[in-house]
């Protein structure tokens, strides 16, 4: 973990594991209405020649889905407060 603002926004890198070179990501958290939750997930990396195709097609898949479940998560929650603009 890279940044964490509570609430707000989650900076990340992977540093072993993967195929893939100097991933980074941020996940961050708004609230345009009380009550919606907009996640938006961005990530960046670099890969092997010919196979970015590959990596970006698979992780936008996976991000995507986990933001969903993130989101369906939140909203069984009862809200205290959570992001109030």
């Amino acid at each position: 973990m890279t940044e964490l603002i509570p609430d707000q926004k989650l900076s990340y890198v992977l540093l072993s594991g993967r195929p893939l070179r100097n991933y980074q990501a941020v996940v961050q958290l708004s609230s345009p209405e009380f009550g919606v939750t907009l996640v938006n997930w961005t990530a960046s990396f670099q890969c092997r020649y010919g196979t970015g195709w590959f990596w970006r097609i698979f992780l936008n898949l996976i991000l995507s889905r986990v933001a969903m479940q993130l989101a369906a998560a939140a909203e069984k929650l009862e809200p205290v407060g959570f992001l109030k603009s």
